[in-house]
């Protein structure tokens, strides 16, 4: 059993790191203590930061204590207990002396659900928000940690957006529908289209890549498309499609040719015989094949090809062949390839500068840019 030393303020272990880290800031920042007691507050708990309450649902619930009728007060609160951007206060009666639970604010539960803990509006919000802004979960963490407000971990906005995504969904056809039957009366008392059914109405269509590009590369991996009505000036439709299929985007396929550049760096004799057997053990050869990363010399019997169509082997000479020609080339230059670095270093910083500076939006005509990257 780890020692007592090691484990945080709830009982949970604690690596030995994150347990100096804690130490450390507890001598550097002063808890102010209890105005009614000796007991400290908590690093992170009430008086510590800020916090986003409902005044109307705090003030009817410290009106009185349900026991004795004796009005609550905020410093008589003994610690508190963190949900995200809501909380529960625990606050002790100065009469009765008992402890009471007073919510910062409101609590719903989700749909077709009577059981389990309630769900705060106040991170609904947070997630409706983050989408109506168009910012991410990580974004969202910054943003209210530079506020000095208890941040919310990723999955749950993730499960708050999935949440309210229904709900816009159900929302949104039933607004196309009416903005449908709008668009077809005021066309119809424009006079252009004689008042029936089958009358046709005048729309504007247009689709657009989530990527910015030159206008000849069409990479995205997701687009919209709008349907405007020419006499309302409403959205009577629209669609979203994405190339990306969430089955391939979660499994473990390898690309053979990095995964044989990374395990032979500085080693183009090793690089030019793993790029030589990638063709020959597709197509279930593997005498050139090394157990380092060929899986069949390992366990023969029940190896499959993990980035192969039904984990079978390829067939048909024409394609053999010119993929062994492909190859010869990579391995003839088996000695410039043995010396390549990676970018993810640059690539990551560029994401960072990224989300404070979007490509979308021109930052390079003020300081802003120039600012951000001294800051960096």
């Amino acid at each position: 059993m780890a020692p007592t030393t090691m484990r945080d303020k709830k009982g949970k272990f604690i690596s030995t790191g994150k347990f100096k880290r804690y130490s450390q800031f507890s001598k550097k920042v002063k808890i102010p203590s209890l105005e009614n007691g000796n007991q400290n507050k908590e690093e992170f708990g009430f008086g510590f930061g800020r916090r986003i309450v409902e005044l109307g649902y705090l003030a009817e619930q410290m009106k009185s204590c349900p026991n004795c009728s004796t009005p609550l007060y905020l410093h008589c609160c003994k610690k508190e207990r963190l949900y995200g951007l809501g909380s529960i206060l625990y606050i002790e009666c100065q009469s009765c002396k008992k402890e009471l639970k007073i919510y910062t604010g409101k609590q719903h539960r989700s749909q077709n659900t009577v059981k389990g803990m309630k769900i705060w509006d106040v991170n609904t919000k947070c997630g409706l928000a983050m989408d109506h802004a168009g910012l991410g979960p990580y974004q969202v963490s910054n943003f209210l940690t530079a506020l000095n407000l208890p941040s919310i971990h990723p999955s749950t906005l993730r499960a708050r957006e999935n949440e309210i995504g229904s709900t816009l969904k159900t929302y949104t056809k039933e607004s196309c529908d009416e903005a449908l039957l709008s668009e077809a009366s005021a066309t119809s008392k424009s006079g252009k289209d004689e008042e029936d059914d089958t009358s046709p109405i005048n729309i504007t269509f247009d689709a657009a890549w989530q990527k910015r590009g030159s206008g000849r590369s069409y990479n995205s991996r997701s687009a919209t498309a709008t349907m405007i009505g020419m006499e309302t000036g409403k959205i009577v439709a629209f669609d979203l499609k994405t190339t990306d299929c969430r089955k391939c985007l979660f499994s473990n396929d390898h690309e053979y040719v990095s995964y044989a550049i990374s395990q032979n760096k500085g080693n183009a004799k090793g690089l030019e015989s793993s790029l030589k057997a990638i063709v020959p053990h597709s197509f279930g050869d593997h005498s050139q094949c090394d157990a380092r990363w060929c899986g069949y010399l390992n366990d023969p019997t029940s190896y499959k090809h993990s980035s192969l169509p039904y984990g079978k082997d390829l067939r048909g000479e024409d394609l053999k062949r010119d993929l062994l020609d492909m190859f010869c080339h990579y391995s003839e230059n088996s000695e410039k390839m043995a010396n390549l670095g990676s970018t993810q270093a640059n690539e990551s910083m560029n994401q960072l500068i990224a989300t404070k500076a979007p490509k979308a939006k021109h930052f390079g005509g003020s300081s802003s840019l120039s600012s951000f990257s001294i800051k960096t």
